[in-house]
């Protein structure tokens, strides 16, 4: 998630006019992966990531509602607990042992 929104990011700064090869200079990384990076093929370091972060002025903020959902002991959204699920699955005809 935190990727895909780093590459949708450089991808629109690259339109405006600082190249993906720019950020790899100013940030000490070579162009060839950083391309890879943004174009999906690799993965990037998280020294990288945190001084491409640095570089544009990126934050990071957090969704207090779900942390205290967490915290609280509660699953995470999208999911049914376990117990609830079982029973869905009896309940649709499926033996799934």
């Amino acid at each position: 998630m935190l990727s895909e929104k780093l590459r949708q990011i450089m991808t629109e700064n690259a339109k405006r006019g600082l190249t993906v090869g720019r950020v790899g200079e100013l940030v000490g990384s070579g162009k060839t992966a950083l391309h890879r990076f943004v174009g999906g093929r690799s993965g990037a370091s998280v020294e990288t990531i945190d001084r491409i972060g640095l570089l544009l002025g990126l934050k990071l903020t957090v969704d207090r509602k779900k942390v205290n959902r967490l915290i609280a002991g509660l699953q995470p959204p999208g999911r049914p607990p376990k117990n609830k699920r079982r029973t869905n699955q009896r309940r649709k005809g499926r033996n799934y042992g």
